[in-house]
């Protein structure tokens, strides 16, 4: 080995740990994220959705590293050992490199041979409510009120039963579907005679989204005989609820409520969050509380508001961000503490990743696994573009379709707008994480596919990461508790 003078040595090797500094900043890149909750400092490995608890101080220098500090400044700055640090960077560089980066599948359009996760069949185009906020005209999609009939719905399910192998689901959508639960019956028998004729090999899950104030014996019957998944439309309490809806609704739905859970019915509710219920002083916190008290519900999707910048009802996306964060957090302090409570849909979905070491695939599954058809079988990506020509991908009825140059732009927009292809979405660090709504963001900005609610995810997914790395500290308290207590000893100094 050539020997270099001292100087030499030392001006090399300061240019080398240099050198292998930056390259370990390069490889954390987007790839890792720091926060803290009140008792330790937390990081988050994207790779592999995996949470670690530090010390403070180590994930403070380590933050500092990562913004361009010298090792050495980062550590004396913290008061932390330098064979720490570096051993925190060996076991955080073998982590990001014994696993492939998960990014997901680059999202698809929903095509020919696929199977499809969801089919909504818009099949009344009116509604018996005029809810403050509704998006879609008082439930008619600023179009003529009209019911899907028999022949739509035989046609629809003609052309989609030939073009995918299978389908998920059927969910019956309006206005409100159960103004026309004839079509409903109809489709289920429908579905059923393929099935029977061997045509289709597996049946469609049935499922209704419904304001709950349109009900009768008849109704009770045909949900039970086809086991159709219920969604109940309500917004909260009675004041704020009738205030949003239309008054009187609470109480119809509650009589509809009490019949289902009479003959064994199952159903969930859905909310919307408004600047109204801030007005009442109620929190999302508050409403899953409502929800768990008052209906005995274990999992409830309280979506923010869809509504262009100053309605009336809308929220700020600073404001929103931080009331839903506060809902991620409650429901996951009920988690660690064993409570029986009200989980938010948004907690269940990321909870769902984690535990999978998966990341959630797609922003919006709108145009990607699923596929709207209104009343006269015009054919969207997602219920919430239902009369908008520019979303408009032509006619069940029509010959051609799926062909044409109109739905692969539609297409390209979607798949483009979607996190598995956006260049934003590639280098952040909760896209793991990350869902939202392209129909609500294209109302919120006015006419773009452009996200509104990254900030509200960002939020929502520290919160998460917080109360997970502390039910991790929790378990790991107790695994060290029962080794001391079975004569091994104590734990050995470690960070995580």
């Amino acid at each position: 080995m050539r020997i270099l003078p001292p100087i030499i040595e030392s001006f090399y090797f300061s240019r080398l740990k240099r050198l292998e500094d930056q390259l370990i900043r390069e490889k954390f890149h987007a790839n890792i994220h720091l926060l803290e909750n009140p008792d330790q400092g937390i990081i988050f490995l994207r790779n592999d959705l995996s949470v670690y608890g530090c010390p403070k101080p180590l994930k403070r220098a380590l933050e500092n590293f990562l913004l361009g500090v010298p090792r050495t400044s980062a550590c004396l700055n913290q008061g932390i050992r330098d064979n720490d640090f570096d051993q925190l960077l060996h076991f955080l560089l073998g982590k990001l490199e014994s696993r492939p980066k998960q990014t997901g599948k680059k999202p698809e359009p929903c095509r020919r041979g696929h199977s499809l996760d969801r089919l909504v069949l818009n099949i009344s185009n009116a509604c018996n409510l005029k809810c403050r906020y509704c998006y879609a005209g008082g439930g008619n999609y600023h179009l003529p009120h009209s019911f899907m009939d028999t022949a739509t719905a035989a046609a629809i399910l003609d052309r989609f039963f030939h073009l995918f192998d299978s389908i998920d689901k059927i969910q019956f959508f309006g206005g409100e579907p159960l103004l026309n639960s004839g079509l409903i019956e109809y489709v289920c028998q429908d579905c059923r005679q393929r099935h029977q004729r061997g045509e289709i090999e597996k049946m469609p899950n049935f499922g209704v989204v419904t304001n709950g104030t349109v009900f009768s014996a008849e109704i009770i019957s045909l949900l039970k005989r086809h086991n159709i998944n219920l969604t109940i439309s309500l917004d909260g309490p009675e004041t704020v609820n009738d205030d949003l809806r239309g008054f009187g609704t609470f109480d119809k739905i509650s009589q509809f409520v009490r019949s289902l859970e009479s003959h064994q019915i199952g159903y969930s509710f859905e909310g919307t969050y408004t600047a109204r219920h801030l007005e009442e002083g109620l929190s999302v916190c508050d409403l899953l509380n409502f929800y768990h008290d008052y209906f005995g519900q274990g999992e409830v999707h309280l979506p923010l508001v869809s509504l262009p910048p100053g309605h009336p009802l809308a929220i700020s996306d600073g404001q929103a961000a931080k009331i839903y964060r506060r809902a991620v957090e409650r429901s996951m302090v009920d988690m660690i503490n064993g409570h029986r409570s009200c989980v938010s849909s948004f907690v269940t979905r990321m909870m769902n990743a984690y535990s999978e070491a998966k990341p959630i695939q797609n922003y919006c599954p709108a145009g990607i696994s699923t596929l709207a058809v209104d009343s006269t079988g015009g054919v969207y990506p997602c219920f919430m573009f239902i009369g908008r020509p520019e979303f408009h991908l032509g006619n069940i009825l029509d010959p051609n379709f799926p062909d044409g140059p109109k739905i692969r732009d539609i297409s390209r927009r979607i798949l483009e707008a979607d996190k598995g292809n956006a260049a934003e979405c590639r280098e952040c660090w909760a896209s793991p994480l990350c869902s939202g709504c392209i129909g609500a963001d294209y109302i919120r900005t006015g006419g773009t596919l452009d996200k509104t609610s990254c900030l509200m995810t960002k939020e929502m997914a520290e919160g998460f990461l917080a109360k997970i790395a502390e039910i991790n500290d929790k378990k790991q308290e107790k695994i060290e508790r029962a080794y001391i207590k079975e004569g091994g000893g104590s734990s050995c100094d470690k960070f995580f």
